[in-house]
């Protein structure tokens, strides 16, 4: 059966793109009941597939469906009176809000928390920014490239020495932080449902970032300064090398005195066992000289077949990993094996896509459903019905513009 944790509780999902989207969607794949509510001209997000060579059509968008899945939708022209006073409808009912719209244009449209509160004060009003809703940068448009990536310490201190910043990719700010905001409101929740009051959520890209880089912002703070030069890591074996046939592998040995004469074993490198200049972590951080054991390790792993190196940490039960390409990913056999990926059939075809499940699993008889997210406008009829509007009062707001 599907899951239906959140059975009960009404979504009214004012948001673009994909931070707050994603909050909502989540929310419905555990069973709330969803509402997105979009301008007549739609969520920018219709059109972003296009963008990253994906089919963006009303029978065929896997981008935008990432973020909507299992969602009504209805449109609104919010400017308008009688779209307005829609959306009061739909929110008396309601449990909670989210919006990334910014602040200023949420309290021009009526729409802000303390507008919001006076009517409807069990509401649970979620609210996500680029930069928080206090200070001079508060009325910044912000993306997660920019907020969280450029601005969070991600591009400039991972990239290589010298190197450009990294190229962020898209939506995994937003994701991260659309998962905190859910986090927020479920605990919302559970004091609506003690008190019958409501609560104001707010969640940022830029808090999201500093909270997830939390360690190497502490750490920058006592001489750990970032970015990193490969041959001088805080851990040599805390890094990537690649083997002979163009793979590269990750290792994360962090119990350093324990596991390295073991890996000097597997890569060939005996004779550094007993070398006390780079055999525990506080002599290899001493040693003046460790950018020349670093270029050992890297050539000897360089002369080693991938799935050699493999099979021999395997033995050892080594913590590493290949470094997957994201169209890999699809064909991972454990992300299927967890139901971490959901094959959907788009457009007249049928074609097929892996879609990413939302990562929080509970029992196995819990099933979350993959519902194709809604087409721009699709259940405006229904709602529209449901708040007891007739056939005419339907056809009247189509043609002003309102729906």
């Amino acid at each position: 059966m599907n899951i239906q944790l959140l059975d009960g509780v009404k979504v009214i999902d004012f948001s673009t793109m994909v931070a707050a989207p994603t909050t909502a969607r989540v929310m419905a794949d555990w069973g709330a009941d969803v509402l997105k509510v979009e301008a007549p001209s739609g969520d920018q997000l219709r059109g972003t597939g296009a963008t990253m060579n994906v089919t963006a059509t009303e029978d065929e968008n896997p981008i935008f469906e990432t973020d909507n899945l299992n969602k009504k939708g209805i449109t609104l022209n919010l400017k308008s009176e009688e779209g307005y006073q829609i959306m009061m409808q739909l929110l008396e009912e309601a449990d909670v809000f989210i919006s990334n719209i910014r602040i200023h244009s949420l309290e021009k449209l009526g729409l802000g928390y303390e507008t919001l509160k006076a009517k409807f004060p069990h509401l649970i009003w979620g609210h996500f920014s680029g930069y928080g809703t206090k200070g001079e940068e508060a009325h910044r448009p912000g993306y997660d490239v920019v907020g969280y990536w450029a601005r969070g310490g991600f591009m400039a201190s991972l990239a290589p020495v010298n190197h450009p910043p990294i190229s962020a990719p898209s939506g995994v700010g937003d994701s991260v932080a659309g998962l905190s905001l859910l986090s927020g409101i479920l605990a919302a929740l559970l004091k609506q449902r003690q008190t019958g009051q409501g609560e104001e959520v707010r969640v940022s890209l830029l808090g999201s970032a500093i909270f997830c880089n939390k360690m190497m912002i502490v750490s920058s703070q006592y001489e750990d300064h970032y970015p990193k030069d490969r041959m001088h890591p805080n851990n040599p074996f805390l890094q990537s090398y690649q083997t002979k046939d163009g793979e590269w592998i990750m290792l994360c040995l962090v119990r350093y005195e324990s596991e390295f004469p073991r890996f000097m074993k597997i890569i060939g490198l005996e004779e550094y066992i007993d070398d006390e200049s780079v055999n525990t972590l506080d002599a290899f951080q001493k040693n003046p000289k460790q950018s020349e054991f670093v270029k050992q390790v890297e050539a000897a792993i360089g002369n080693m077949e991938s799935q050699d190196l493999i099979n021999k940490m395997l033995a050892e039960d080594f913590t590493f990993e290949r470094a997957q390409t994201f169209d890999e990913i699809p064909n991972d056999k454990q992300a299927w094996a967890n139901n971490y990926l959901e094959n959907m059939e788009f457009g007249k075809d049928g074609k097929r896509v892996a879609m990413p499940a939302s990562p929080v699993q509970f029992s196995d008889d819990k099933k979350i459903p993959f519902n194709h997210a809604p087409r721009l406008g699709e259940h405006n009829q229904e709602i529209l019905t449901d708040l007891g509007y007739s056939e005419e009062d339907i056809q009247s707001l189509k043609e002003k513009g309102v729906i």
